[in-house]
C-alpha cells in the first residue's frame, strides 16, 4: 500500500555515518530518494545505498 506524504514534520530522512543518534548526517533525503538495501547484523537499522549520488550509510 503507497504511503502518503507526511503533512507535519520535517519530510526528509537523514542518511547517517553510524548506526545510532551520534552519526554524523551525510545527507538529507527527499520523499523521492530511491534506496537499495545492504546486507546488515543490526536489527534496529537499515544499511543503505542511496541510488545516483551512490552515497552508503545508515
Amino acid at each position: 500500500m503507497p504511503q502518503t506524504p507526511q503533512p507535519i514534520g520535517d519530510n526528509f530522512l537523514a542518511l547517517r555515518s553510524a548506526p545510532n543518534g551520534l552519526g554524523v548526517r551525510i545527507v538529507k533525503l527527499g520523499p523521492d530518494t530511491l534506496l537499495e538495501m545492504l546486507p546488515s547484523n543490526n536489527p534496529n537499522w537499515n544499511y543503505v545505498r542511496v541510488r545516483g549520488p551512490n552515497l552508503i550509510g545508515w
